[in-house]
């Protein structure tokens, strides 16, 4: 008889998703 180990709930880290900034192109001046 194999004594049934308590498994230990793992907390799912949430991944916080990093906004991109888009960088504006400035336009050349001739």
């Amino acid at each position: 008889f194999l004594k049934k180990k308590k498994k230990k709930k793992k907390k799912k880290k949430k991944k916080k998703k990093k906004k991109k900034k888009k960088k504006k192109e400035k336009k050349k001046k001739k």
